[in-house]
């Protein structure tokens, strides 16, 4: 065992190194496992130096404890890595993607200052004023500029497709250093910043997401013939291979007990309440989960693998009409600056109409406009993990709701003495914010609202009734949930809201599937499209509303560009603009869709407020 050596330690703040963390591997795996730890507000393993940075709760925690804890994970975790790695590759991917675009802000926006200075204190350089030059970087700018030119770009180097990308992109990085660039600068550090402002929320929501799913939710010990006990991934399971689970522990897997008995909670798997023991030869389900007890179980049945495919931001019908833009657009451009070139025989005039017309800021509207939506919903406690989901919540026209844990209160309570007995019942009622958020949705325009549960159908129509839910779907098992909602999304654009095994089927079909972080079990929370990190069934009525509002706020930005391109360009017509003005101008046009997509972060909902609600009900 490696000896791990304390750096300095702080009130709540400790950094400790060890040769161990110069594996890259294992440096993120310890990152990944330092972060689910009880109390850590912060952590930063780097394995160039094989130090840890944690900055943690002392209410929570201790050094001591803190200390005790990474030696465990580090004497364990050069055998779990690839394990560990695997489990949390999206986590992962969003942290690379936060530092290359702080990277990216810090190189272009520094830049941008050195640009400034330099022209302040000894003016442009005589080859930033080259003809020869300027006419150069509007070539590739407009290459880079319009999808018909880079088509033909690479058809010309279909010997090296990748080659020809990062020549261009060396080409123009060149540019903008011979030209002192400085506007070109700063759009670029604002397109950065906004991209590590998203990327930021993301891996914040997400070490959130995995702080509360409970460790190993993706593996199991199995028991081998020899009664060995390994760490699997539950993705390699066998049928008629053995699994050895405990108290806390949830069943990945159908199966018969074999030995040893246990009290368990059905409800995420059945969807009704109720505390059952089950003994040796008992069938048990996946999603049930263990309250108390020890047992091996022979599995009989693998999970269902749930895959749904979701669309990209490319794929999205805001995204493809701005594409058909571009493409008429480039034809466009092109015939009219070939015709006032044979008319006025002056070369820059016709290239500064290319340049004036180049439709980049159309799809730029889109990315940020996708970016600050992302922000939006963070700053309202609401994470969408698939960001080609916004169209689709965006158009929401039907809601499809669980019954128990989810607009009831489905909670089990450990008894006075701290014991579960078998055949427990619980009292379900429904909680109160169910009634705000059905209120909500009908004030929205969403009518259709639809009810799926494994209730029987007394308890079912009583929900259904309370809550004005007219659609009542009971007694439903997991695949039948599944079948209801594609046959609904056939008509409708439908969201499903859930929070137990059973309702995964329904959620993979759905077109929005929705989670809470408080009331979901693990399996949801990893394959839900947006997961709600506060206690509050209201943030769906917000997520609709503020989908519908950036939504149509990205299609004003988008047609903005384009207008703002035409016109220009065909003003170019009539009156001669030289490429750098051009180039200045459509840069400006870039700019003020930026600018005009950071409102979006700042859109409000109405009345979504706990308190705003509380406060009328006072009134």
């Amino acid at each position: 065992m490696l000896a791990v050596e304390e750096v300095h330690v702080l009130p709540g703040r400790i950094r400790l190194k060890t040769p161990q963390l110069y594996d890259k591997k294992i440096a993120a795996a310890v990152h990944l496992a330092i972060e689910k730890l009880m109390g850590v507000k912060y952590s930063r393993v780097n394995y160039y130096t094989s130090s840890m940075l944690i900055v943690y709760d002392i209410e929570k925690t201790s050094k001591a404890s803190i200390q005790a804890q990474i030696k465990e994970i580090l004497k364990n975790i050069k055998k779990d890595k690839g394990l560990v790695l695997m489990q949390n590759k999206t986590y992962l991917n969003a942290i690379k993607n936060q530092k290359i675009a702080q990277n990216r802000f810090l190189f272009y926006g520094s830049l941008y200052v050195v640009f400034k200075i330099k022209n302040a204190l000894f003016g442009v350089f005589p080859i930033s004023r080259s003809i020869s030059l300027l006419v150069t970087a509007s070539v590739i700018t407009t290459i880079e500029g319009y999808p018909i030119l880079r088509r033909f770009f690479k058809n010309i180097s279909k010997k090296t497709p990748g080659l020809s990308d990062v020549l261009l992109r060396l080409t123009a990085i060149s540019l903008v250093f011979l030209r002192q660039d400085g506007m070109g600068c700063l759009l670029l550090s604002l397109k950065y910043i906004s991209d590590y402002l998203k990327y930021s929320t993301e891996v914040e929501y997400l070490r959130i997401l995995h702080q509360s799913i409970m460790e190993n939710t993706e593996l199991v010990t199995i028991e081998t013939a020899e009664g060995q006990k390994i760490l699997t991934p539950v993705a390699s399971l066998k049928v008629g291979e053995r699994i050895h689970l405990q108290k806390g522990e949830i069943l990945p897997i159908e199966g018969v007990i074999i030995q040893g008995k246990a009290i368990i909670d059905g409800m995420y798997s059945t969807g009704q309440l109720g505390i059952l023991e089950m003994m040796p030869q008992d069938y048990v389900y996946e999603g049930m989960k263990i309250l108390s007890g020890d047992i091996v179980i022979e599995i009989t049945h693998l999970p269902q693998r749930r895959e749904k495919i979701y669309p990209a931001v490319e794929d999205l019908c805001i995204y493809q009409k701005v594409s058909s833009y571009q493409e008429e657009i480039g034809s466009f451009s092109i015939v009219l600056a070939v015709i006032n070139y044979l008319i006025t025989g002056n070369l820059l005039n016709a290239l500064g109409i290319v340049l004036l017309l180049c439709p980049t800021a159309s799809e730029l509207a889109i990315h940020t406009g996708i970016n600050s939506y992302l922000r939006l919903l963070g700053k309202n406690k609401i994470f969408l993990k698939h960001p080609g989901a916004l169209e689709k919540a965006a158009h929401i026209n039907h809601v499809a709701f669980d019954k128990t844990g989810t607009l009831s209160q489905g909670r089990l309570k450990t008894p006075i003495d701290h014991q579960f007995y078998d055949n427990n019942t619980v009292k379900d009622s429904l909680r109160k914010d169910a009634y705000d958020l059905i209120k909500a949705l009908r004030k929205q325009g969403i009518s259709k609202l639809s009810l799926l549960t494994g209730d029987n159908a007394t308890k079912a129509d009583h929900a259904g009734v309370a809550l004005g839910i007219e659609n009542i779907y009971s007694e439903c098992s997991g695949e039948e949930k599944g079948k209801i909602i594609e046959k609904l999304k056939s008509t409708d654009d439908i969201m499903m809201i859930g929070d137990g095994i059973n309702d995964l089927e329904a959620m993979c079909h759905a077109d929005v599937s929705v989670g809470l972080v408080e009331a979901s079990c693990d399996k949801v929370k990893l394959y839900s499209d947006c997961i709600l990190f506060q206690d509050d069934l209201y943030k769906v009525a917000d997520f609709i509303q503020l989908s519908k509002k950036s939504y149509r706020a990205i299609e004003r930005h988008t047609n903005f560009s384009k207008m703002y391109n035409i016109t220009l360009g065909v003003l170019a017509v009539f009156i001669p603009f030289n490429p750098y003005t051009a180039k200045s101008l459509n840069t400006i046009n870039s700019l003020l869709v930026l600018l005009l997509s950071k409102r979006i972060e700042y859109f409000s909902t109405e009345g979504s407020s706990r308190y705003l609600r509380e406060a009328e009900g006072l009134g």
